[in-house]
């Protein structure tokens, strides 16, 4: 444990696995008291793809030496989320840092897994309209009601870090209409979010990742083979990075002394790693993570 954020209470969404619980387990190792949230608990996990859950992560978390307590949330469900604020007001009156990680975005009306289903990258008139809400209406509302809470309990300290991940790759198309909206209204909702906290010394930053090796990824790997040790020797997952790597990137963030000047960016977890000099779980660096231009030639302006 590094402690450089010794004291911190942080709250990270969404992290029963993937990047929300390399996020909360980084947070953790340096020094933070994390609160962490979803649906999936011990014996009852909500997708088909991993048994992993909130309770997996708090296990993990204090395995290494670190705080961590599991508030149980849907967070289709505003008086659920709010709930979770009122509670951590309750113990700290105060939040340190909130990460946004909610993802609905790759299931299907019952909330199992679609993402390689035939029609997710279908033209926008072929799009099952629920792919619309669980991606904006679940995944983005729920970071709007989350800000809204964590804004209240960081303006009397007149300091803060809310963090919202997802991806961005200078204004290239992002494979189907629903998840290019989403992507970019995460940025700007980080944008506009930052004007409004501005004069309360909070930051509000957008953190682009890279493509992470998830259980999901892991799983659809060639023979489901892939894993943090041996993704450089498998083809087409080069550029790939562990859950861990985004959380180091936001550790890094939150423990800048001069953070308030990154407020309102988008910023990539391979930059990051470059300004901050950290690194990945096995000693590297991998860039910014990009995608081929599918907007064929096309320009917004």
């Amino acid at each position: 444990m590094n402690e450089s954020l010794q004291g911190k209470d942080a709250l990270v969404t969404g992290a029963s696995r993937g990047a929300g619980k390399g996020i909360a387990l980084e947070l953790a190792l340096a020094g933070c008291k994390v609160y962490i949230t979803g649906r999936s608990r011990r014996g009852r996990s909500v997708t088909q793809y991993s048994d992993l859950t909130l309770d997996d992560t708090k296990k993990e978390i204090e395995r290494e030496g670190g705080e961590c307590e599991i508030l149980e949330c849907d967070h289709s469900q505003e008086s659920e989320i709010r709930s979770v604020f009122k509670t951590i007001a309750q113990k700290e009156n105060n939040l340190d840092i909130l990460v946004n990680n909610v993802w609905a975005g790759y299931t299907d009306k019952n909330f199992q897994l679609d993402i390689e289903t035939d029609n997710f990258t279908a033209k926008f008139w072929e799009q099952p309209l629920y792919r619309w809400d669980h991606m904006l209406q679940i995944s983005l509302r729920s970071h709007f009601i989350c800000s809204q809470e964590a804004a209240k309990l960081m303006i009397p300290n007149k300091a803060g870090l809310i963090v919202t991940t997802g991806f961005w790759d200078d204004d290239k198309y992002l494979r189907q209409v629903p998840y290019d909206l989403v992507k970019n209204a995460k940025a700007r909702l980080a944008f506009g979010m930052a004007i409004d906290l501005l004069e309360y010394g909070i930051t509000s930053v957008y953190v682009s990742m890279g493509w992470i090796r998830t259980e999901h990824l892991m799983r659809i790997s060639p023979g489901g083979q892939l894993n943090d040790e041996n993704y450089l020797n498998m083809d087409g997952y080069e550029n790939t990075e562990s859950t861990r790597y985004v959380g180091r990137a936001i550790v890094a963030l939150a423990s800048d002394p001069d953070l308030l000047k990154k407020t309102g960016k988008t910023l990539s977890t391979g930059e990051l790693a470059k300004e901050y000099g950290f690194t990945d779980l096995d000693g590297l660096q991998p860039g910014r993570f990009t995608i081929p231009d599918k907007s064929e030639g096309l320009t917004q302006r």
